[in-house]
């Protein structure tokens, strides 16, 4: 899977880009058919606690863009927030779409 990062206010290592893939296979094993992901990586400055990092997390699938956000003073903590929204997203969307298909079965099983 083709994922692109981009960051803002600070560079991305390599474990850094590891731990979000690492993280985003599980949520994306749910997935039939990922036409891309993009995750944004950006540290404000303007806080009173200090550093406040941004993990955005975007998975375009057909006929729909699930987004997740997290947010954090630790980048991995942001990272893993965000991954959690993500996979809640995905296991709900994947169980309408299977709840759709139970209800048109139950109304060709009743006629």
């Amino acid at each position: 899977m083709n994922i692109q990062f981009y960051a803002k206010n600070l560079d991305l290592n390599d474990k850094m880009k590891f731990h979000v893939s690492s993280k985003l296979e599980k949520s994306l094993s749910r997935v039939d058919k990922v036409v891309g992901v993009q995750v944004d990586v950006s540290r404000d400055r303007h806080h009173n606690k200090g550093d406040v990092f941004r993990v955005e997390v975007n998975l375009h699938i057909p006929k729909k863009i699930v987004r997740a956000v997290g947010m954090s003073g630790d980048v991995y903590a942001a990272m893993d927030i965000a991954q959690e929204k993500l996979d809640k997203q995905v296991r709900r969307l994947k169980d309408r779409a299977q709840s759709e298909k139970k209800k048109g079965w139950r109304f060709w099983e009743k006629n």
